[in-house]
């Protein structure tokens, strides 16, 4: 009995580790770090959405580079549904219609995380920060390294 309880226990670390690491290496991605191995699935679509609103293309705008969490329940641990992918895809439309008359541009749209890595202008930042359909909204930096 005390393996059985071993074993469920070292899934769910494995199952986190590979959570965690799904979600730095996409983070990594969007600030255009990733390498050539990257997924091409989420590289491709993230090239093909890469869209800029007709205030964005003023250029006197200041625009801020952010990561967007969206307000989308999803369980990555077991694989994600057909339902959370559509959920992500669809919250994804919403904040882009949010935007709609800011200067926004969309530097990548993540398949498999409900997030977007996007540049606002200072209307667009307050817009994401005060609406129900995003859970945070973070700099797009990349941390130095620790240790």
């Amino acid at each position: 009995m005390v393996t059985a309880r071993h074993s469920g226990s070292h899934q769910h670390i494995v199952k986190t580790i590979i959570a965690f690491t799904v979600t730095a290496v996409l983070t990594l991605a969007a600030c255009g770090e990733a390498d050539e191995g990257s997924d091409a699935t989420v590289t491709s679509r993230a090239q093909s959405a890469s869209t800029t609103s007709p205030a964005a293309e003023d250029g006197d705008e200041r625009m801020a580079e952010v990561i967007v969490d969206l307000a989308v329940a999803w369980n990555p641990e077991d694989g994600l549904s057909d339902e959370e992918l559509a959920d992500i895809a669809g919250a994804q439309q919403d904040v882009l219609h949010l935007l709609e008359g800011t200067s926004f541009s969309v530097i990548r749209l993540y398949e498999f995380t409900p997030q977007m890595a996007l540049a606002v202008d200072d209307e667009g930042l307050k817009r994401l920060e005060t609406s129900d359909l995003v859970a945070s909204v973070a700099p797009n930096v990349l941390d130095p390294p620790t240790g």
